[in-house]
């Protein structure tokens, strides 16, 4: 698109995953608090994580960027947070 000089209109840029959701001035704010409220439930340090592995991941080849996230993945497993979190789920089981 940037290098051919293309438009992309809103309804394409949907269908190809540029962006996710379309939102219209009315529910702008409720649409922002819902993706807030459905990322804010999840493991802070693996948002974390999850965001350090895209940004360093985009500066280097395939390889090393699953490298990057094989690293930051297998550390989530280390907080005393994630294996609370894996003893609840299990006990639900």
């Amino acid at each position: 698109m940037v290098y051919a000089g293309k438009k992309v209109d809103v309804k394409e840029a949907l269908s190809i995953g540029l962006i996710n959701q379309i939102s219209n001035q009315e529910t702008l704010l409720q649409d922002c608090l819902k993706l807030i409220n459905s990322i804010k439930v999840n493991s802070f340090p693996a948002i974390i994580s999850a965001k350090k592995s895209i940004q360093e991941g985009c500066e280097c080849c395939l390889e090393e960027g699953i490298s990057i996230e094989n690293c930051y993945f297998s550390s989530c497993f280390e907080s005393s947070e994630q294996k609370e979190r894996m003893r609840r789920f299990i006990e639900k089981s």
